[in-house]
């Protein structure tokens, strides 16, 4: 029994410093997919700039498929793209983001706001409080984010990682490094077309959905005091058919106040997608903002230029 105890602690103490050195190693050299350079490039843009006056919030969904850069090329507007990657994992990452990102001045210039959300479209938990805005694990948790093994594989394999690039002028999402395997002919993947091609949406379960909603318009409201809303239901392949609860609940939440709803007509083909059935390749970005700008026209949101008027 005793020579057991021993034997169990000698192979503790040897492997718990190897398994210290992992758990370091895999904490600080994570793949971030470049996400803290974007936040890092749009940071030092906007210290700089005096003249932002909207901005688009937002997941993936509109990371990929909402172009400041256009908008503001439609207007006399200054857009800034603040999208992040699955909402920078959960919300209070991504109010920490925003917080940063524009100072309570700038914030009280800002009186258009694009909230693009997917999370309509997807079960809860929307939030994991566990992982940084990169989706890093905390290093409380005491997990690694891969296993060992894995680790290993894609070192051998030289697995090619997925890189995220904005342009630091607008924030808009850079589709020149990154491949669309649904649309472009040079990375085409016949499986993952299938697959995207079939796949189908549903509507959220309203409770969890409304607690999030509110969580956002409570932010807004408090830090953004000047800003009106528009809340997009954004484009996807194979949307949802809402029903009149669903509709209800949106005009509700959206359709009051300094809030309105744009619900945007589904992609209409894979070939404007880029490798996600939420997420448009360029043209499918340039279709889903000129719905968008039409929309802010429509309605009076846009300081419109002179071609515009």
């Amino acid at each position: 029994m005793v020579k057991g105890k021993n034997l169990f602690f000698k192979t503790a103490l040897i492997f718990l410093p190897i398994y210290i050195i992992f758990l370091l190693d895999d904490f600080y050299n994570f793949n971030d997919h470049g996400v803290y350079e974007i936040i890092n490039a749009r940071n030092e843009y906007i210290k700089q700039s005096e003249n932002i006056n909207s901005i688009i919030i937002g997941g993936s969904n509109a990371l990929w498929g909402i172009s400041a850069d256009q908008l503001n090329n439609l207007s006399n507007n200054k857009f800034y793209n603040l999208s992040m990657h699955s909402n920078g994992v959960n919300y209070e990452n991504y109010f920490e983001y925003i917080l940063q990102s524009v100072d309570p001045i700038q914030a009280k210039n800002i009186d258009l706001i694009i909230w693009s959300s997917v999370h309509l479209f997807f079960d809860p938990p929307y939030n994991d409080f566990d992982r940084d805005i990169a989706g890093r694990l905390r290093q409380s948790k005491l997990i690694p984010n891969q296993s060992l093994l894995s680790k290993i594989y894609k070192t051998l394999t030289n697995q090619e990682s997925v890189h995220f690039e904005v342009s630091p002028l607008s924030g808009d999402f850079l589709f020149s490094n990154f491949k669309c395997p649904l649309s472009d002919e040079r990375y085409l993947a016949n499986d993952l077309i299938d697959k995207i091609s079939k796949q189908r949406f549903h509507f959220a379960p309203l409770g969890p959905l409304d607690a999030q909603i509110q969580t956002y318009k409570t932010f807004f409201k408090r830090y953004f005091p000047n800003a009106k809303i528009v809340y997009v239901v954004p484009s996807v392949l194979n949307p949802p058919e809402i029903h009149s609860n669903e509709l209800k609940f949106l005009y509700d939440n959206f359709d009051k106040e300094n809030f309105s709803l744009l619900i945007q007509q589904p992609i209409q083909d894979v070939k404007f997608l880029c490798e996600d059935a939420h997420h448009p390749n360029a043209e499918g970005r340039k279709i889903r903002t000129t719905e968008i700008y039409e929309f802010l026209k429509t309605n009076k949101f846009l300081e419109l230029t002179n071609i515009h008027m």
